[in-house]
């Protein structure tokens, strides 16, 4: 996402992630991770059950797939830090035009199911921003 951030801004379109941490927690670890894009806490996970991202079980944190990406991610240089907040929240990515309705949704089936910023900037171009 980091590498993206000038494409969105082109687009005019204002990043925001929002992690099941408090607002502290979250700070930290995006400060830590320079992250250039706003960054919010939902430790009650108000936000993600609005929007339709529940609990994962154990078979959607711990699979093939997440375990390998957690590993090509490290190979790749990627540090881990000590998890924080719920770690069983799913991940997913919207898309909301000016009006706050949702134009594009991608709701992760498991743990490292998120949407790539390539894939976001393709729905940008694709949907009719309101």
């Amino acid at each position: 996402m980091r590498l993206y951030q000038p494409e969105f801004e082109k687009r005019g379109v204002r990043v925001v992630t929002i992690t099941p941490t408090d607002g502290a927690a979250s700070h930290s670890v995006c400060g830590m991770l320079n992250v250039p894009y706003t960054c919010l806490g939902d430790p009650s996970g108000e936000a993600y059950e609005a929007y339709g991202l529940g609990r994962g079980g154990w078979g959607q944190m711990f699979n093939f797939h997440t375990i390998s990406r957690a590993f090509f991610a490290k190979l790749g240089g990627h540090r881990h830090a000590k998890p924080v907040g719920d770690r069983f929240r799913l991940p997913g990515a919207f898309i909301i035009g000016s009006n706050g309705r949702t134009q594009w949704v991608q709701r992760g089936r498991d743990a490292a199911d998120h949407a790539s910023a390539l894939d976001m900037l393709s729905a940008l171009d694709s949907v009719n921003l309101v």
